[in-house]
C-alpha cells in the first residue's frame, strides 16, 4: 500500500476504492434524479464494467435498483 493510501485511510477511514466507489454513485443518483439517461447509459459513463454490477453497487449503497430510485426520486420527468 502507497504512502498516500495508507494517509487516506487513516485520514477517511476507507480505502481509496471505496471512496470512488461512493463518489460514483454519488454522481449516479444525481444523473437519475436530473437526466434522461438510460440506466446502462450511466453505468458506461461511470466506468462501471456492465450495467448488473453498476446495479449491485448501486443497491448496495443505496439500498434500491437504479431503476427505483429514478422513479422514486426522480425530478426530470416533471419538466416534460
Amino acid at each position: 500500500m502507497s504512502a498516500k493510501s495508507v494517509l487516506h485511510h487513516k485520514v477517511e477511514g476507507t480505502t481509496i476504492q471505496q471512496y470512488i466507489r461512493k463518489e460514483k454513485i454519488r454522481l449516479a443518483e444525481n444523473m437519475l434524479r436530473y437526466s434522461d439517461y438510460e440506466v446502462k447509459e450511466i453505468a458506461s459513463y461511470l466506468s462501471f464494467c456492465s450495467q448488473s454490477y453498476f446495479g449491485n453497487i448501486f443497491r448496495q449503497q443505496t439500498g434500491m435498483t437504479p431503476a427505483r430510485y429514478r422513479k422514486k426520486y426522480g425530478k426530470w420527468k416533471e419538466q416534460k
